[in-house]
């Protein structure tokens, strides 16, 4: 009986994300945008629409990496953005993604957007989870190997507010860690009970609203971004684990000196709902890395849910053209991250403001005419020094 409510449950919120999809495409939207950029979004004298980066970088995690990004944001002149990006690092981690996205289909109100994404680590390390104080040791090490793929249609119901449905699968696999220095325990001998500690397949079903003053603004310096996503994976999508993924966040960007001096914030909450024993670890919410908490390791932080607080200072201090292919905009920034995951409901509501981990630095932020962002990013915690991430668009 209990299995069959489950299932029942699941499937009316299945039920529920179609009918979702189904009012929004049937509801009055607004005229598309134009396929021209209005002033700002794009910096003007931009000579190609493409850019071709090499990556080069060093963290403690992967020692020294390499590789290039590309990017088409005007692809065969349809207005459609290419990606692809594919980098290595001497401790075996590899890394490739290729995507594609047209954000107005033949100038139309409707987006369609799509990527694979393909990421290994031979000997990825498990903090545990929870909030906990263990690191910077941490308590295993497993071989994580993650295939994704995602397509997404979606309706501009307003200039500044998009709305999209995805379909996406992802395929994770955990093994023996490849050995090393450390005399770390493999994680599934380390937590043999550990749910998803063997991996597994995931289907998802995704509803997700964003609002943006400026959705196309490469460098946007004002307004507000306000967004969040339900993510349904169930039996009913033939899936090894069961459970639903909810995130909303919000973050506000403020001039202070025309575009020279931006001060900007975020705020993010997570939260997993599901039965414990249906919910893999490494889909749970978590902090740690280049999109959160910048002083510690990725993942450094696992839990039911999660609540992240981000504040930049953004100095443009160079802006030029680069021959006649780019204009070229750098801006210098300062950061403070705060933030720390919640393993129960109960953990939330009685320690909402307690124990928060924190975390600082400053990085550096190219902004090429041709639609390309790349950030770099050093940040240090009471656990680490000089974490060094590079990565390619707006953190928020």
């Amino acid at each position: 009986m209990a299995m069959r409510t489950a299932r029942l449950a699941t499937s009316s919120r299945v039920v529920a994300l179609l009918f979702g999809v189904l009012a929004a495409w049937l509801a009055p939207v607004a005229p598309a945008r134009s396929s021209e950029p209005d002033e700002g979004e794009r910096s003007e004298g931009a000579g190609i629409s493409w850019a071709l980066l090499p990556i080069v970088g060093y963290s403690p995690e992967t020692s020294f990496s390499g590789g290039a990004k590309f990017r088409d944001s005007d692809l065969f002149g349809w207005g459609a953005v290419f990606d692809l990006q594919a980098r290595y690092a001497v401790e075996q981690q590899q890394y490739a993604e290729v995507g594609l996205e047209d954000p107005h289909v033949f100038g139309s109100r409707f987006s369609l957007a799509s990527d694979v994404v393909w990421d290994s680590d031979p000997a990825k390390e498990f903090f545990g989870l929870g909030n906990d104080s263990r690191g910077p040791d941490s308590s295993s090490s497993h071989l994580f190997q993650n295939a994704s793929a995602r397509v997404a249609l979606g309706v501009w119901l307003l200039p500044e507010l998009h709305y999209s449905f995805a379909v996406a699968v992802r395929q994770v696999e955990l093994g023996v860690p490849r050995p090393n220095g450390d005399a770390v325990e493999a994680t599934k001998d380390a937590f043999p009970d550990l749910v998803g500690v063997d991996g597994g397949q995931v289907r998802s079903l995704r509803l997700e609203l964003v609002y943006d003053d400026a959705p196309e603004a490469l460098r946007p310096i004002d307004g507000w971004h306000a967004g969040g996503f339900v993510e349904e994976v169930g039996p009913t999508l033939d899936n090894d684990f069961n459970y639903t993924f909810y995130s909303a966040e919000v973050a506000r960007r403020v001039s202070l000196f025309r575009d020279w001096l931006v001060v900007a914030g975020r705020f993010r909450a997570q939260y997993v709902e599901g039965v414990p024993d249906e919910i893999p670890f490494w889909a749970e919410p978590s902090l740690g890395g280049a999109d959160s908490l910048r002083g510690f390791f990725p993942d450094r932080f696992i839990g039911r849910g999660s609540a992240l607080a981000n504040a930049e200072l953004r100095v443009k201090v160079a802006a030029f053209a680069f021959f006649d292919w780019w204009d070229v905009t750098i801006d210098a920034v300062g950061f403070g991250d705060f933030g720390r995951v919640y393993l129960a409901e109960e953990a939330f509501s009685k320690q909402v403001v307690k124990d928060w981990k924190s975390s600082w630095g400053g990085g550096v932020r190219f902004f090429l005419s041709s639609g390309l962002v790349a950030r770099v990013d050093l940040g240090f915690s009471d656990e680490e020094s000089a974490l060094t991430y590079l990565r390619f668009g707006q953190m928020f």
